[in-house]
């Protein structure tokens, strides 16, 4: 293929994906060279990826060309691209905040001002929906965003949550985290707050947002599965999947960072296991905030 035809295929394949999209969300009109423009960008970005994964027809295949075109003309000021976000996903957001938060007053407040808040400038000046890239359906990318927003309400010192105990079907915590039991060393904490952190940093964001789910707020597994649009076993592999990779990596921190030999790495992972939560969830809301 000579260097002209991937650019003339991406052409291509940019009108077609715009036709099918202004015929699904008509009556929002965004013009052909904004979406054009955008779409050509992200293949740009792309490109510096392998070559298999980088080829139009790959590119196409995990992009939601369709949810792009409607945030697209979201952010460029379509009033009528702001209706329809608001008609197909009004009751995505409603549900994800209900499902998350506690407290019917917090959740309709968040609930209520969402869309607002992806209209408002990021703190680069953007259009917070113009983040959105299409590699997640848009459905799923709210409830991100919800979640991140339901998390910062978490750390308000005037909000007032149901207590975690009083939740039905709470997840176990003891299998990372006990009670404390007596004080630890100083080494301990220093060693393991810095391990956690990079650790989480590893996780991709969806693991971070189960262990968030599950951990920092108790969710069930069959509320977890509602929140990705997956079923129970799904959700469950996902969540030990997640669990699995934060212990890989903490081993891995222990291993190359302090070059700690095994038995002092079982010793560190004994002390992990009476780690308080906050500990842990603190890095995770700060990891869903990248």
């Amino acid at each position: 293929m000579s260097s002209s035809q991937p650019q003339e295929t991406l052409q291509l394949r940019i009108a077609e994906a715009y036709r099918q999209a202004q015929a699904f969300h008509h009556p929002v009109a965004l013009p052909l060279d904004l979406y054009q423009q955008h779409l050509v960008t992200l293949w740009q970005q792309a490109a510096g990826a392998p070559a298999e994964e980088s080829s139009v027809a790959a590119f196409f295949a995990r992009l939601y060309s369709t949810d792009l075109y409607l945030t697209i003309a979201c952010w460029h000021g379509e009033n009528a691209a702001w209706q329809r976000l608001q008609e197909l996903y009004a009751k995505v957001i409603w549900e994800t905040t209900c499902l998350l938060c506690q407290n019917r007053a917090v959740a309709e407040e968040i609930a209520g001002s969402t869309l607002g808040h992806l209209f408002l400038q990021d703190g680069s000046g953007a259009c917070r929906l113009a983040s959105y890239n299409g590699r997640y359906q848009l459905s799923t990318w709210l409830r991100t965003v919800v979640a991140r927003r339901v998390f910062t309400e978490w750390e308000r010192p005037y909000r007032h949550w149901q207590p975690l105990e009083e939740l039905p079907e709470v997840a176990d915590l003891s299998s990372v985290t006990r009670t404390e039991d007596g004080i630890r060393t100083r080494e301990c904490q220093a060693v393991l707050e810095p391990v956690i952190r990079v650790a989480v940093r590893q996780l991709q964001e969806r693991q971070c947002l189960v262990l968030l789910l599950r951990y920092g707020d108790g969710t069930k597994v069959s509320d977890i599965a509602r929140f990705l649009e997956v079923t129970q076993p799904t959700a469950s592999y996902y969540l030990r999947q997640a669990e699995k990779h934060f212990r890989q990596a903490i081993i891995k921190q222990m291993r190359v960072q302090y070059d700690f030999d095994e038995p002092t790495i079982s010793s560190f992972l004994e002390e992990l296991r009476d780690h308080p939560v906050y500990a842990l969830t603190k890095h995770l809301r700060a990891a869903m905030e990248r």
